[in-house]
C-alpha cells in the first residue's frame, strides 16, 4: 500500500511523518507499506498520475493548492484514495467534509488522534487489499484485487483479467472469487467485475466500462441490484 503526506512547511512535514509511521507500526507491519513525503503538491499529483497513492494526509492551507484542491484531484485519479487532512486550523473541519475526505486531524494537538485515525484507515486499507493464494499452471501465485479489474467463467475455473491487460488461468472458481472478495460484483453469468475498477455505466445499453477499456453486459435479473450497489459503492 501506498500513503503520501504532504505539508508545505518542512517542520511540519517531519513531525507528521514520524507520527504516521509511529502510528501505521503499532497496527500492521508497515514493511508491506510505502510511505512518500511531499513539501510541493504539484510533485505530490505527479506521481499519484503515474502510481496511485492508496491515503494522503494532507495539510489543508498551503500555498497554489490548497487540501481541498489537491484531494480532488487524487479522488478523480483513483476513485478510493482515502484523505486525511491535517492542519492547525481547527475551523476547517466542517469545510473538510465539503469535499472528499476520510478523517481530520487537528495538528500537535492530541498524538493519540493519530492512533484512532489510522487504526480505523488499516482496517479499511487492509479490507480493500486482501489477498489470496492460487495457481496458475504451476507455482502458487498471490492475487491483489486492487490489480484485478473482471473475472469470466473459463470451464470450471476463472480468468482473471488485469489492468496491464494480462490474464492469468487460475484454480480459483468463480464462487471463490465472490466469498472471497466483498467488492466485487457477477454482472452476469460469466463475468465478475471489481468494482473499484469501474470506469463508467452505460445504463441505456445496459453495460459498464472498465478502466482496461473493455465493456460487459448487465444480465436483466442482475440489472436492480448492481444498480442499488453501484450508487451505494460511490455516492453514499
Amino acid at each position: 500500500m501506498r500513503i503520501a503526506i504532504c505539508d508545505d512547511e518542512r517542520l511540519h512535514l517531519l513531525m507528521i511523518e514520524m507520527f504516521v509511521k509511529k502510528s501505521f507500526a503499532k497496527f500492521v507491519n508497515i514493511g508491506s507499506y510505502t510511505f512518500k513525503s511531499f513539501d510541493d503538491a504539484s510533485k505530490l499529483l505527479s506521481e499519484h498520475r503515474d502510481n496511485p497513492f492508496d491515503a494522503a494526509f494532507l495539510d489543508i492551507d498551503m500555498p497554489v493548492f490548497s487540501g481541498f484542491h489537491i484531494a480532488d484531484h487524487l479522488v478523480k485519479t483513483k476513485k478510493d484514495c482515502k484523505i486525511i487532512y491535517v492542519t492547525s486550523h481547527a475551523h476547517l473541519a466542517a469545510d473538510s467534509f465539503r469535499h472528499e475526505v476520510f478523517d481530520f486531524i487537528v495538528k500537535a494537538k492530541n498524538k493519540k488522534r493519530y492512533d484512532e485515525v489510522i487504526k480505523k484507515l488499516v482496517k479499511e486499507l487492509e479490507d480493500t487489499h486482501i489477498t489470496v493464494k492460487y495457481e496458475e499452471r504451476g507455482p502458487a501465485r498471490t492475487l491483489d484485487l486492487t490489480k484485478a479489474v473482471y473475472f469470466t467463467t473459463s470451464h470450471t475455473f476463472a480468468d482473471i483479467h488485469f489492468i496491464d491487460g494480462t490474464v492469468s488461468r487460475s484454480n480459483l472458481t468463480m464462487s471463490q472469487i465472490e466469498n472471497s472478495f466483498k467488492r466485487v460484483f457477477r454482472i452476469n453469468r460469466s463475468t465478475i467485475i471489481n468494482m473499484e475498477q469501474i470506469y463508467c455505466p452505460h445504463w441505456p445499453e445496459n453495460t459498464v466500462e472498465m478502466n482496461d477499456g473493455s465493456q460487459h453486459p448487465i444480465s436483466r435479473r442482475r440489472y436492480d441490484e448492481f444498480k442499488e450497489k453501484f450508487f451505494d459503492f460511490y455516492v453514499f
